[in-house]
């Protein structure tokens, strides 16, 4: 396979008992265990979800695509809360911005359309996302992103010892890495390229790539280690590039 440097890449690097009530215009969950490990479901259907840091409340709202106010189902026991969309309009649009403070487990959902955008959680993270993308910025925990139709873009500016697992079936993986990462790293893009600030050390070594360095053509598996090596960071693709960056 042909390397080459980072020119190309220039332009895109600078771009229970449940109660359920129905949303009000804005609402805080108080959790059962305050100060606790608390859980956050959040499944919707069609709709953008937006979730920023708190530092105390976890506090929410929905607003269909108009800005008015979206049907939401909002439930809580044991420190567990699930924000759901309910059925049967299924071509309503329910957009949730929900604040969510550190120290939980957070797993989002979008069935059928609609971007994710995550700034400055602290909590381990899971979403699946079939039409949109993805945004996880300015990340301190684990997470793992999976999509089916979007381009996902994670920036974990902080190390940390949480795996970290992205993949999309058609779009680009940007994933920036704080400080000097130890990481053991699988990379893998069908027929698209993949391009790394680190020198990553490979399996067997004279086949390392090199940072700025660009492996053109696509790899079934690029397995290695970024310094030291340590947590996994799992990237794949199946049609775009993949983009190892440094946070600067």
């Amino acid at each position: 396979m042909k390397r080459r440097t980072r020119d190309r890449f220039a332009a895109v690097l600078c771009t229970l008992a449940w109660t359920a009530a129905p949303l009000a215009a804005q609402s805080a969950i108080p959790l059962s265990s305050p100060g606790e490990p608390f859980t956050l479901e959040v499944h919707v259907a069609w709709g953008a979800i937006d979730l920023r840091r708190s530092e105390s409340e976890l506090t929410w709202r929905a607003e269909d695509d108009e800005g008015r106010p979206a049907e939401v189902l909002a439930e809580e026991r044991d420190n567990r809360v699930v924000l759901r969309q309910p059925p049967p309009d299924t071509f309503s649009s329910a957009n949730l911005f929900v604040s969510v403070p550190p120290g939980g487990r957070v797993s989002i959902v979008v069935e059928r359309g609609g971007d994710v955008f995550a700034r400055g959680l602290a909590a381990d993270l899971e979403i699946t996302n079939y039409n949109g993308s993805v945004d996880v910025l300015d990340h301190r925990g684990s997470a793992v992103v999976n999509a089916t139709n979007g381009t996902i873009r994670a920036d974990m500016v902080e190390p940390n010892e949480r795996p970290l697992l992205f993949s999309t079936l058609n779009g680009s993986a940007h994933v920036c890495l704080g400080g000097e990462p130890r990481r053991e790293v699988l990379l893998s893009t069908r027929d698209d390229d993949i391009l790394s600030d680190f020198t990553i050390e490979r399996r067997p070594p004279d086949r390392s790539l090199h940072a700025g360095e660009v492996l053109e053509g696509g790899a079934p598996l690029l397995h290695g280690t970024i310094g030291e090596g340590g947590p996994l960071l799992r990237v794949a693709t199946a049609n775009g590039d993949i983009l190892l960056r440094r946070c600067r």
